[in-house]
């Protein structure tokens, strides 16, 4: 089936599993690194909030074998969570509230020049922080980033905003740390006696979805450097986690830059880079750069 015939089918059918009273429409999002997707509104007239699914995922599972009955099931099961769970309008007006769900992203600024023109934002080395409202309305987590508009509603600074994601973003987006080869070898049952020659180790958060801000937690690659005794290089895998192992000097990396532009083109999806090189931590600055 066409994706456009896929699209009429499942909107022609959702009536058999959605309330009267919702509308199902397509509109145009625009993601992560300028990436642009059709969104599934799922919109009553008594409400102006409405969860919105990433139309594109449901056809690559609709192609990889999942019944159309599964892609239908899913899309009322996301829809009952989200009226049971969702946050109010009049409740998103309420900074008190947000805040529980605040959080951190680290995206790729020059992929996002355009986006973040309305977006508060900071730098972070060459790549921004946003902040983001985090939830976890059916088992996949979502997130969505603050914009200008959504956070004059607060009647706080921008200062303000970034003080409050930055104190609440651990506990949102918990960080998960652990040695690469031990994960690697527990997910995939391999030789646990192996001593890679270089040790490695995983950032990201316990989802793995948009982990990598856990890198710009206070004391996350202090503690790692400390740990190897050694500078550290920084490995972008995506906006979603990042490696890191230990780096004497800056020059060494050329030979790791060189790889991570290559995992980009073959492995990553274009919305989920985050950078197309590796960073160097300093541990005597604690400063980033590249």
């Amino acid at each position: 089936m066409t994706y456009d015939n896929f699209k009429k089918t499942v909107k022609s059918k959702l009536a058999d599993y959605l309330p009267a009273t919702v509308t199902p429409k397509f509109i145009k999002i625009t993601k992560n690194n300028d990436q642009n997707f059709d969104g599934l509104v799922l919109q009553t007239s008594k409400s102006t909030a409405a969860p919105t699914l990433y139309f594109n995922d449901l056809y690559v599972d609709y192609c990889r074998g999942l019944s159309m009955e599964h892609i239908l099931e899913t899309i009322a099961d996301i829809y009952s969570r989200y009226t049971d769970s969702a946050i109010s309008v009049e409740n998103f007006t309420d900074f008190e509230i947000v805040k529980k769900h605040l959080c951190l992203k680290l995206i790729n600024k020059k992929l996002n020049s355009d986006y973040l023109k309305n977006i508060p934002h900071r730098d972070y080395c060459d790549l921004a922080l946003v902040c983001a409202y985090y939830d976890k309305i059916t088992q996949c987590p979502s997130i969505s980033t603050i914009t200008k508009k959504q956070f004059e509603l607060w009647n706080i600074t921008e200062d303000e905003l970034f003080k409050t994601a930055a104190a609440t973003s651990p506990d949102v987006i918990k960080p998960v740390i652990e040695d690469l080869f031990t994960m690697l070898s527990r997910k995939y049952n391999l030789d646990a006696g192996f001593e890679p020659p270089i040790p490695m180790y995983f950032i990201s958060n316990d989802d793995n979805y948009y982990g990598a801000i856990c890198m710009t937690y206070t004391g996350i690659l202090r503690d790692l450097a400390d740990k190897f005794d050694e500078n550290l290089a920084v490995i972008p895998s995506s906006v979603h986690e990042v490696l890191v192992l230990p780096c004497a000097s800056i020059d060494e990396l050329g030979a790791i830059t060189n790889m991570v532009k290559q995992v980009n083109v073959e492995s990553v999806k274009p919305g989920d880079v985050l950078s197309d090189h590796a960073y160097f931590y300093d541990r005597s600055t604690g400063l980033l750069s590249y």
